[in-house]
């Protein structure tokens, strides 16, 4: 069990911690919304994640989304596992950089 897990004993029991950590995600933009929910998730104990986006981090943006000046320029998947790893280094996150349409739905 790692430093994170046992932080989140004091939130929930064990029941509870082993559905959390099989829980998986699919998380569709890393915007404004979706930057801040990921992050959410992955304090509440979800270690299965995959976020997916297509943009960059944008200086312009950052009032309301879930970055850091040192992000500006980079793929606003990879500047958000970056920030979810640094909250829980254990979690399962996969970071797909790409535009969703129907002819990539299917493989997500």
């Amino acid at each position: 069990m790692n430093l994170f897990d046992v932080m989140l004993k004091n939130y929930f029991d064990e029941k509870m911690l082993d559905k959390l950590s099989r829980v998986k995600i699919l998380l569709i933009g890393c915007g404004g919304l979706g930057s801040n929910v990921a992050v959410m998730l992955i304090r509440s104990g979800i270690k299965n994640l995959t976020i997916v986006d297509f943009d960059e981090v944008d200086i312009l943006n950052l009032n309301r989304q879930n970055y850091f000046l040192h992000h500006v320029g980079e793929k606003k998947v990879l500047a958000l596992k970056d920030t979810l790893f640094k909250i829980n280094p254990h979690a399962n996150i996969a970071a797909k950089n790409i535009k969703i349409d129907e002819s990539n739905l299917d493989e997500l």
